[in-house]
């Protein structure tokens, strides 16, 4: 089936030609974009409207973190691998000793299906 459009759709989120409107949507944002076509002569324009989400890598890490069964501490340490952040900034960062991020860091690894930290951030970032 086919969708019935506006006949302004393109008013109403404020697509001109050459330029990219940003709308806040939930989760991010809607990147919209006019594009005139190519139209027969003598016929009416046409334009093809192109719709795009974006949304903050922070947000999807955050989300894959939470989805995990770990600890608040265990949360924030993950979510540093996620962001790209080096192992040895994660224990000043935490506040946690060596032996205690070791610690933390096996069941981190067991809970994402990850090897190591690169594999960790690499899997959370998607």
């Amino acid at each position: 089936p086919h969708a019935t459009l506006p006949p302004d759709l393109a008013l109403r989120l404020g697509v001109r030609p050459g330029r990219i409107s940003h709308i806040p949507v939930p989760h991010g944002l809607l990147l919209a974009q006019a594009h005139e076509l190519l139209a027969p002569a003598g016929s009416a324009a046409q334009w093809l409207i192109t719709l795009q989400l974006q949304r903050p890598r922070q947000i999807d890490v955050v989300r894959r973190v939470l989805q995990l069964p770990l600890s608040p501490l265990q949360r924030e340490i993950a979510a540093l691998a996620g962001l790209g952040y080096a192992r040895a900034d994660a224990a000043p960062l935490t506040g946690v000793g060596d032996a205690a991020l070791k610690k933390h860091m096996r069941s981190i690894l067991e809970a994402a299906g990850a090897g190591d930290w690169h594999e960790l951030g690499l899997h959370l970032r998607g």
